[in-house]
């Protein structure tokens, strides 16, 4: 890229970028939201139809007569913030929609608790309190509530359904299981995505065809009696993972068209337009700058040149080799009680993969140090520490940004202190692999990628064998967006200031923040 050139197309972008950062943040404000703090210090945020309003405290005044409502939860490893699309939906449709953060989420200061081991506690007592609110909200029609979730929020949706014979209607998007209570969960409607894994979809089908007390069900067909609460639906959104449902227009309009069933019809607001384009678009501008960044560091960040990649392949070996043993030293970790080298990290699944990636990192380092074949990585120098510093703090307050729509990646107080020390977790790893991995020439491109990919999937493979949570499986697309992320990142300082201990740091910064953000803590804070 020619350097007039460049200047123009970064330009560009920073005025894309910002424009998106403007979009993002009106659309925010087109609905009437307020943030409120429950029993047990759960964090929420209300939604109501009707015409923007101002938060007066923590409410508003109600827009007519009160309207059904649904209290909207997250799945394992999420907060509120990934359900404000839906939620979005739901309040054009006329609905009252609570949101709010499990236990161990999000801004949520108490600890994780196991799923399933107490059916009165845990996420059905979050779910409790939840619904209590909503029913004595004043905008609210407590003959009219609907619980639903996203993966583990829709099983705990299901299993709170089971002990509550007041509620209107169950829904379960990618997730619903397990309904141990003494009521049948009202019109229960389960929707997935076809991207989901077979097991889910099969587990997720079984429930439903037990709560119908049938062998099977058939797909898109209505069985019970929605009028008199005892319908219930299984259905299968085409083209979605179990992610991007959340996102989907047909998935969000077979929800608005089951709850009018159940609930009834509320009062409609004007649509007002998603601001997940803005998020893709600003995605794409922050991208062009990312790439662009290492040229405002350049002149003053110290060179250590790169040297030549002899025997490539054998180089991935090694790291193969590194993966297994790391893999079978960690396979006795409990991911979720915590028994292992890394309990000090409370945090459930990510302390298992920074476990692992910890002593991948260390092996490979030390096998370097005996060759003496290891470069002077000078992480301590002040220059590197302040360029690495400037990427951080851009791609921290850019994509996390950029990002709002879709997901909530700003670290609360209470987490930030799992930043640095998930970063010194990463950190020898990927100073191992830049050492091992990066370098001159086409070999130093295409290596650091095979080494990502290899990665990932040994921690799918670990994840099926059980040596990993196998939600880490659910997981894999986001962390494969994030190695890709700081991939580019990386492979840019290599070519405009070759030096890896900047290249280690930034990636180990911005994998650390992400990690730290949306994994469950354990224990409280």
């Amino acid at each position: 890229m020619q350097p007039v050139t460049g200047r123009v197309v970064y330009v560009v972008a920073a005025i894309v970028l910002i424009a998106c950062f403007i979009t993002i943040q009106r659309s925010s404000r087109e609905l009437t939201h307020c943030a409120v703090s429950l029993e047990g210090g759960i964090p929420a945020v209300v939604y109501q139809p009707g015409p923007a309003r101002p938060c007066f405290g923590d409410a508003t005044a109600p827009y007519g007569d009160p309207v059904p409502a649904v209290v909207l939860a997250h799945g394992f490893g999420a907060s509120k913030g990934m359900m404000k699309a839906l939620a979005r939906t739901l309040v054009g449709a006329g609905y009252g929609v609570v949101l709010f953060d499990f236990r161990g989420h999000g801004q949520n200061r108490a600890g994780f608790d196991l799923p399933g081991s107490d059916p009165r506690g845990g996420l059905t007592e979050d779910f409790e309190r939840v619904v209590r609110y909503a029913r004595g909200h004043p905008g609210f029609d407590p003959e009219r509530i609907a619980v639903a979730g996203h993966s583990m929020g829709g099983g705990a949706a299901l299993a709170y359904g089971s002990w509550d014979p007041g509620l209107a209607a169950v829904i379960g998007i990618s997730g619903g299981w397990g309904s141990d209570g003494p009521y049948p969960p009202p019109n229960l409607l389960l929707i997935w995505a076809d991207g989901d894994p077979a097991p889910m979809r099969a587990a997720i089908r079984d429930t439903g065809a037990e709560v119908a007390g049938l062998a099977r069900l058939v797909l898109d067909r209505t069985y019970g009696e929605p009028e008199r609460g005892s319908g219930v639906r299984l259905t299968e959104v085409p083209d979605e993972s179990h992610v991007s449902i959340l996102y989907s227009d047909e998935a969000a309009e077979r929800i608005v068209r089951w709850l009018e069933q159940s609930l009834g019809p509320g009062i409609r607001t004007e649509a007002s337009g998603s601001a997940l384009g803005a998020s893709t678009l600003g995605g794409v501008a922050f991208m062009v700058l990312l790439w662009g960044l290492p040229l405002v560091t350049r002149r003053w960040v110290p060179v250590e040149p790169l040297p030549p990649l002899e025997a490539p392949f054998a180089r991935l070996g090694r790291l193969v080799v590194s993966l297994v043993v790391g893999m079978l030293a960690l396979s006795a970790v409990d991911a979720y009680s915590g028994v292992g080298p890394f309990t000090f990290l409370p945090i459930v699944a990510a302390r298992e993969i920074a476990g692992l990636l910890f002593v991948i990192g260390v092996g490979l380092l030390v096998w370097g140090a005996v060759r003496a074949s290891l470069p002077r990585f000078g992480l301590l120098d002040p220059r590197v520490l302040a360029a690495a510093a400037i990427f951080f703090g851009f791609v921290y307050l850019a994509l996390g940004s950029v990002m709002l729509p879709r997901l909530d990646l700003f670290l609360p107080a209470h987490r930030f202190w799992l930043w640095p020390a998930l970063l010194l977790c990463f950190l020898p790893w990927f100073a191992a692999t830049e050492w091992l991995l990066r370098g001159p020439g086409w070999a130093g491109v295409w290596l650091p990628i095979a080494g990502k990919a290899l990665t990932l999937a040994a921690i799918a493979g670990g994840a099926m064998l059980g040596l990993l949570p196998f939600v880490v499986l659910l997981a894999l697309p986001g962390l494969a967006l994030l190695f890709a992320i700081v991939e580019v990142l990386a492979a840019r300082i290599s070519r405009t200031t070759p030096n890896p201990a900047l290249a280690a740091l930034a990636q180990s910064a911005c994998t650390a923040w992400v990690m730290g953000s949306i994994w469950p803590m354990q224990g409280g804070a």
